[in-house]
């Protein structure tokens, strides 16, 4: 039996489905004269293939990584399982072969590594969302309460991982109001930023 190589793959998750070709990777071969007894080297049934994800055996509804769930001797990679790139990235692959009608005879196996990229590295698309206003009020000093509204983001696995600051514009340069952004410390906790103002503030 002769065999070729897997080739080492990226993956980034939450991407669509990314097929990894694998046919032809082992033929059976007849030395020194051609011969049957092994089966027929022209017949794939000749040879019983295990395909592999991390050293675990897959099939066709095994995650991140599925085995002719989208053709026949085909990996297929995809998953929105952020942690797979967070505690990897570097997962071992492998397909391993073995003569059907001797199965008791050395198996062959090739493997190689499949990387998982953090679809949040390349994060630069965001949608502002419409903001609720504070009540409106005359500087009475009483405490109201703006609740942020997170921005709309590309991918949806990464919204936990945007996080937020508070700026105030005035329209007197020389007055400083940062002390409005007080407390609020970029989450999206319910009446995260409590703000107040009276006539002395200003």
């Amino acid at each position: 039996m002769t065999e070729n190589v897997l080739l080492p793959e990226t993956y980034t998750v939450c991407d669509p489905a990314q097929d990894i070709p694998a046919a032809g990777i082992f033929q059976l071969t007849t030395q020194p004269v051609d011969h049957t007894l092994c089966g027929d080297p022209a017949d794939p049934a000749a040879l019983t293939l295990t395909p592999s994800f991390n050293t675990v055996t897959i099939d066709d509804m095994s995650s991140p990584l599925s085995w002719e769930e989208n053709g026949e001797n085909t990996f297929t990679v995809e998953t929105d399982d952020r942690d797979l790139a967070l505690d990897g990235p570097n997962y071992p692959y492998a397909l391993a072969a073995a003569i059907t009608s001797a199965p008791t005879a050395d198996i062959v196996s090739v493997s190689s590594t499949i990387t998982f990229l953090d679809p949040c590295d390349a994060l630069d698309v965001y949608m502002p969302t419409d903001q609720v206003d504070v009540t409106t009020d005359t500087y009475t000093g009483d405490t109201l309460y703006f609740n942020l509204t997170p921005f709309e983001v590309e991918k949806a696995v990464c919204a936990d991982t945007v996080t937020y600051a508070c700026s105030v514009a005035y329209e007197e340069p020389f007055v400083d109001v940062a002390f409005l952004c007080t407390g609020f410390d970029g989450t999206l906790e319910d009446e995260n930023l409590p703000l107040s103002a009276t006539f002395a503030q200003l």
